[in-house]
């Protein structure tokens, strides 16, 4: 068997395939991307960002239409946007297998007051400034620049919600 003995110059060969190599399977770019830029679907099919509400609070809802958590807490965000609508935005985005199927029953049942939409891959795999969604209901509030400023698992009361996105819209 023969020795291999390696140079300096093979070892810094080496280190820079492994750099290369980690930068190619690093997160997808949209984890380094604006809250804005992460692609959802609407219930229609479209796709769609969050970039037409810069400049307001965004409260993301991320639901399934069977857990209680997430249905308590539907119309305390139509309430919160029927009182904040000049500052604040809310979106839900659904997770339920059925995707469209079940979220546009969903809408007509409950009539939420804010658009409904689907996640994408990328949001589904945790590969965006959300992170791995891995309980529901979850609720993330956005500042007006969209990054994620609050992330929240379960039902949040709404005097605690209030409160959050107030606090959130005096932030200029």
């Amino acid at each position: 068997m023969r020795s291999m003995r390696l140079t300096r110059k093979d070892l810094l060969k080496s280190l820079v395939v492994l750099v290369l190599y980690a930068c190619a399977t690093t997160p997808s770019q949209a984890a380094k991307d604006s809250t804005f830029d992460v692609p959802f679907k609407t219930l229609q099919g479209r796709a769609t960002t969050l970039r037409d509400y810069a400049g307001q609070v965004v409260v993301v809802h991320v639901f399934t239409s069977w857990d209680v958590p997430g249905l308590r807490q539907v119309p305390e965000l139509g309430r919160l946007l029927a009182e904040r609508k000049k500052d604040v935005a809310v979106v839900g985005v659904g997770l339920d297998m059925e995707g469209a199927l079940a979220l546009t029953s969903f809408e007509r049942t409950f009539k939420p007051g804010y658009p409904l939409w689907l996640p994408d891959a990328a949001l589904v795999a945790g590969r965006t400034p959300f992170g791995q969604v891995q309980e529901v209901p979850r609720l993330y509030i956005l500042g007006r620049d969209g990054t994620v400023r609050q992330g929240y698992v379960g039902y949040v009361p709404y005097a605690d919600l209030i409160k959050m996105v107030d606090a959130e819209i005096k932030r200029r």
